[in-house]
């Protein structure tokens, strides 16, 4: 299943220096970035690091109907990421827990590139993650489960 994903509330400013390390990256994913090898990609376990969102555009006409949302990005390919800060809101549909356990309130860590509950990470805490994510309201997005949440940075 394709993810989607969408900046609500943030600047208009882009990271766009890192390139997908693998052909798995999709809008609305969440990426670790490897500065010194210049790429960013979905990464197994618990990243309680740095991770970026990614929010990738596609640049095609109208009339070829392809969607934003159904955008992968390949091996090589620059990707559009930002970077997370205190009080950011996205939306996304990289959901790792169960959908009916997650409700308004729930914080969240990222767990191979999706957000997931504290029972389901394997440190089943989230006293370690860099970054949390506070679900603001649980909605549909093309059709699939999706979460709008805040960024909490420690």
């Amino acid at each position: 299943m394709a993810n989607y994903g969408n900046v609500v509330m943030d600047d208009n400013k882009y990271v766009g220096i890192l390139k997908s390390a693998s052909d798995d990256v999709q809008n609305g994913d969440f990426v670790v970035p490897d500065w010194s090898a210049g790429t960013a990609a979905v990464t197994a376990g618990d990243n309680i690091g740095e991770v970026m969102f990614v929010r990738n555009e596609l640049n095609e006409p109208a009339e070829r109907a392809i969607s934003d949302g159904d955008f992968d990005m390949d091996t090589g390919d620059y990707l559009r990421l930002k970077t997370l800060h205190n009080g950011m809101i996205l939306e996304t549909t990289a959901i790792a827990s169960t959908y009916a356990n997650v409700s308004v309130d729930d914080e969240m860590g990222c767990v191979a590139g999706e957000l997931a509950l504290a029972a389901d990470t394997t440190l089943t805490s989230l006293a370690t993650f860099k970054y949390t994510f506070v679900v603001m309201e649980k909605f549909s997005m093309y059709g699939t489960d999706a979460v709008r949440v805040w960024v909490r940075v420690k």
